[in-house]
């Protein structure tokens, strides 16, 4: 069976937001040819190709860790290029792929990764059901993200993103139970509380949305997505 051999970094849920929520860049492959200039000089000086692979797998997965997609897909790629049965690189670079809205060379790397490995691991569960979330299947990521909840329930992150997949399915009542926790471990994030504010407009409760956005007013100025909740929520 395979084992994990690094683990896949977690950024946090706002990292994550952000990151969707960005444009891909109009001259990706330009790019990626000037990142991959750039690290030509780094490779050449590791005369072993096992010392690449793990120099692109660590600036990788570093990368991924800032939810930097674009230089994370340059990095793996080319430790995939020298190493093509390496679960590592094809897990995280099927996530970047997911990241800069590829998504067919996303679904190919999470079938090489299931045909090879199985979705069973650590980092196999977390790097899919990111994938996944970031492409909008919901179906699928919500089983996965459940079981990482299982695996890790003080991770805020694996909260919200199970609560964002069983919003987005209409199972509000559940997804209201899981941004409340973990709103509950990350009181001061604003994130978490927007998120858990759609939900409950979404469910009609409007009373408890007022509740958690009261709070959030003089930051609603500069926000415009929590703007946009109190209006609907004065509309409401």
């Amino acid at each position: 069976r395979y084992k994990d051999k690094r683990p896949l970094p977690v950024p946090a849920f706002t990292e994550l937001k952000q990151a969707w929520q960005a444009d891909r860049p109009e001259n990706l492959s330009e790019l990626e040819k000037g990142i991959e200039a750039e690290w030509t000089p780094r490779l050449a000086a590791e005369k072993k190709k096992r010392r690449q692979i793990a120099l692109l797998l660590d600036e990788g997965y570093a990368a991924l860790g800032r939810c930097e997609y674009l230089r994370a897909h340059v990095a793996l790629r080319l430790a995939l290029d020298r190493n093509g049965k390496s679960i590592e690189a094809a897990l995280g670079l099927g996530v970047a792929a997911a990241g800069l809205n590829l998504g067919h060379q996303a679904n190919a790397m999470i079938d090489f990764v299931q045909a090879n490995a199985a979705i069973a691991t650590l980092a196999t569960t977390w790097g899919v059901a990111w994938a996944l979330v970031v492409m909008g299947e919901w179906n699928r990521a919500e089983a996965l993200l459940w079981r990482k909840h299982t695996t890790d329930p003080q991770n805020a992150t694996f909260l919200l993103l199970l609560a964002l997949a069983q919003s987005q399915r209409g199972k509000l009542q559940s997804a209201i139970v899981n941004a409340e926790r973990a709103v509950a471990l990350a009181p001061a994030e604003a994130e978490p509380v927007k998120l858990l504010a759609r939900i409950l407009l979404d469910a009609g409760r409007l009373r408890e949305a007022e509740t958690r956005l009261r709070p959030l007013e003089e930051l609603a100025r500069r926000d415009a997505e929590l703007a946009m909740l109190m209006v609907r929520l004065r509309l409401l």
